[in-house]
């Protein structure tokens, strides 16, 4: 089968949804060797070596054996898409040419020549949280109801997203399918842990700094814990709206244990994370959760928000806490730390659960949906 593949999100540095786009992509690429890719990206950044460097097989995208392409629209996405959604003209047909089924692997796809479109929908905060969005994700409001009209089938990572896209945007539940992602072996590729000299023993946060994350409350639990004589390591990219989190640590007395390190790439990342006494992901609303997996997949005990799909996808595994309350996210925190029963608990709880998350089966069901899409629409 050929399919168009928007490829948008792999040309920023990896997050959360560009992280799922390459981990699926390679997945997909490895299980059906007959899969041509004709990816299309909207956006000024210019495509990076490593869009074309996720496997083997879509090393062919720079001119070997052709089973993958690019095409970009240089322009910002905020405008493009817009424009686009009011214009309806041209079909995006025109950046892919003819494809089985369409894949908007980040809420959003073109009009299309015909209804195979297939659209993740990562989860619903724009509509559900618009407190917690950019002006520019609230536009979503509008333009994921005209995406919808030209997909055959909907993607979500969880049963709770997939709920929520049914009742609150009234979309078939029997044309949406549910993918789990997976946990990236990147991830788990590290040599030593990342204490030393320089570090004692640190909890650690991964993740954009935007309010949906929680990190005000966050840190004021860490203030309540300071007995513990751990730093608190918050490691990702800058987002928006979260405030000064580095002044917000000199206020609380807490500035000399709590480093930004920013945005790490995926081997330092990996080290960070088999170095953490406890992982600590107090996040207001996820529609899956892949940090916190990724590190019960490397043996790192948890504390986790129950909130949103957190609870569906990590199980049992988790020291839960309240996110909404700082004395509950600290007292998870000290047990997690503490506990030498509860931590054993954690990891063996964690490594199990982990264990059944594989991008094989995300890719399989992936494909399937094209198969399904492509039969629903023909030509």
């Amino acid at each position: 089968m050929r399919i168009a593949y928007d490829a948008a999100p792999l040309l920023n540095p990896r997050t959360g949804v560009g992280h799922y786009a390459a981990a699926l992509l390679d997945a997909m690429l490895a299980a059906d060797p007959e899969l041509e890719v004709a990816m299309f990206a909207v956006g000024r950044q210019p495509a990076p070596a490593t869009i074309l460097g996720l496997s083997g097989a879509l090393r062919g995208a720079s001119g070997g054996n052709g089973r993958a392409t690019l095409r970009r629209v240089p322009i910002p996405a905020r405008l493009v898409v817009g424009a686009w959604e009011l214009a309806r003209y041209p079909r995006g047909d025109v950046l892919f040419g003819r494809a089985g089924a369409v894949h908007g692997t980040n809420f959003w796809i073109p009009p299309l020549r015909r209804r195979n479109g297939v659209v993740t929908v990562h989860d619903l905060t724009y509509l559900l949280y618009p407190e917690f969005c950019t002006p520019q994700v609230r536009r979503y409001r509008w333009i994921l109801p005209q995406v919808l009209k030209r997909c055959a089938v909907v993607l979500t990572p969880s049963e709770t997203v997939a709920e929520q896209v049914s009742s609150e945007l009234a979309f078939p539940r029997d044309r949406i399918v549910v993918t789990p992602e997976g946990v990236r072996p990147s991830a788990l590729r590290s040599g030593a842990p990342a204490t030393g000299p320089d570090r004692r023993g640190y909890l650690l946060f991964t993740g954009t700094r935007e309010p949906r994350k929680n990190l005000d409350r966050l840190l004021r639990a860490f203030a309540q814990v300071g007995d513990l004589d751990l730093d608190l390591v918050v490691a990702g990219p800058a987002g928006w709206g979260s405030g000064d989190l580095r002044a917000r640590t000199v206020e609380l007395g807490i500035a000399g244990r709590v480093e930004f390190p920013g945005y790490l790439g995926d081997e330092d990342l990996a080290a960070l994370l088999a170095g953490a006494r406890v992982f600590v992901f107090p996040s207001l609303y996820e529609g899956f959760g892949l940090p916190p997996l990724e590190a019960m997949a490397a043996g790192v005990p948890v504390v986790a928000a129950r909130a949103g799909a957190l609870p569906e996808v990590l199980g049992d595994a988790p020291v839960w806490c309240d996110p909404l309350d700082v004395e509950s996210i600290a007292a998870a925190i000290r047990a997690a730390v503490t506990d030498d029963g509860l931590r054993a608990r954690a990891v063996a709880a964690g490594h199990a659960r982990a264990a059944g998350y594989d991008w094989a089966e995300t890719a399989r069901l992936t494909l399937g949906a094209y198969e399904r899409a492509s039969e629903e629409a023909p030509e």
